[in-house]
């Protein structure tokens, strides 16, 4: 019904148009018939979550057309793989031509931070020693090669160890793997160059095998060979280039007393010339006399003179007395004094008188 030489046909149908001319005659055309297509409505579809984890993806697809152009992509396929966050949308046309936008749909990345592993001490140790291996923070854990899942394993055994962190938004992450290694104790080995049971005053060398350090039980020392002169069980604690140590099965070192012998006599150790005494040493296996040369536990002594005894006992083990002095007593010459004459008449007599002494007995009178 518009009345103008031109108009805009936006409607669908048949348009037709009667024409007055300057002497009012009128005339209709031909119809004409208009038809508007309607614009496509693309609209996207994911194949999965449209927020994941870095390193994921998801496919999204739009309806079938002649034409297709994705933003941010510029790619022209009826479907793209995403794997980087941000706003996605497709412009599509269709057979007619006609052009249609979809709505927008984003795309979230998770980001995911990268596993790391701390240890409490160092990862190269003793056997015996351990190491704590921590996981940085997340939801779960999952430890190679044990399989533990905890944060924090505690490591005594030799071995390249990872974990595989999971974190709140169930996005994982494996570290880089951590080798531990364990050293072996040292086993030293304790030769000895004598007997290992002896006398005071003797002793046995002991020698560890080589090591970087020493410390010898009970003694302290700090050599690789040691002196050992007294009773005891001896082993050696080594440390090795690795710092490890370890200790040597024991030897026991016994070392005997010597004997002291006493010497007991069955009389004084003073008595007239022409007695004699008896010595006797304490019990033992042998008897040397000095200076006499005996070997009889006991002697008979009948001169004067220092007498001492070395003996030996059950264990082999010797030891000398002390000095046992023998002596004389001092006699002094016995007179006779007269108070007159030694002849005289019949009847008569004289008196005599001994030197002093504890008692006396005459002859051939028998006073005393």
């Amino acid at each position: 019904g518009q009345t103008t030489q031109v108009i805009s046909a936006n409607q669908s149908g048949p348009y037709t148009v009667t024409v007055f001319d300057e002497n009012g005659c009128a005339s209709a055309s031909d119809t004409i018939v208009i038809t508007i297509y309607d614009n496509p409505e693309p609209a996207i579809t994911a194949n999965g979550p449209i927020e994941f984890c870095a390193g994921d993806s998801v496919t999204l697809s739009t309806g079938i057309y002649d034409e297709y152009e994705w933003f941010l992509f510029g790619q022209t396929t009826q479907s793209i793989v995403v794997s980087n966050e941000g706003d996605y949308w497709v412009s599509v046309t269709d057979t007619n031509g006609c052009v249609g936008i979809s709505d927008t749909i984003s795309i979230e990345i998770f980001t995911v931070d990268s596993a790391t592993i701390s240890a409490d001490g160092p990862t190269e140790f003793c056997d015996g020693d351990m190491v704590t291996l921590t996981a940085s923070e997340g939801s779960s854990y999952a430890w190679l090669p044990n399989g533990e899942t905890t944060q924090s394993i505690t490591v005594s055994d030799a071995g390249t160890y990872s974990v595989t962190v999971v974190d709140a938004n169930g996005c994982s992450s494996s570290s880089v793997e951590v080798e531990v290694i364990v050293n072996p104790n040292p086993i030293p080995i304790v030769t000895v160059n004598g007997p290992t049971e002896f006398c005071t005053g003797n002793e046995v060398l002991l020698t560890s095998s080589e090591f970087d350090s020493y410390v010898w039980s009970p003694n302290g020392e700090t050599t690789q060979t040691i002196s050992a002169g007294a009773t005891g069980s001896y082993s050696v604690t080594v440390t090795d280039e690795n710092g490890c140590m370890g200790t040597s099965s024991p030897i026991d070192v016994t070392v005997f007393d010597n004997p002291i012998p006493e010497i007991s006599a069955n009389g004084p150790l003073q008595f007239c010339e022409g007695d004699s005494l008896v010595l006797t040493s304490t019990l033992a296996q042998s008897y040397s006399w000095i200076p006499n040369g005996e070997t009889t536990q006991s002697i008979t002594v009948f001169d004067e003179g220092t007498f001492s005894v070395m003996v030996v006992d059950s264990n082999g083990c010797s030891g000398t007395s002390d000095g046992t002095v023998v002596s004389f007593f001092q006699v002094e010459p016995v007179t006779i004094t007269a108070d007159g004459p030694l002849t005289f008449c019949e009847g008569n007599d004289v008196v005599l008188t001994a030197t002093t002494g504890d008692s006396y007995e005459w002859s051939p009178n028998g006073e005393t």
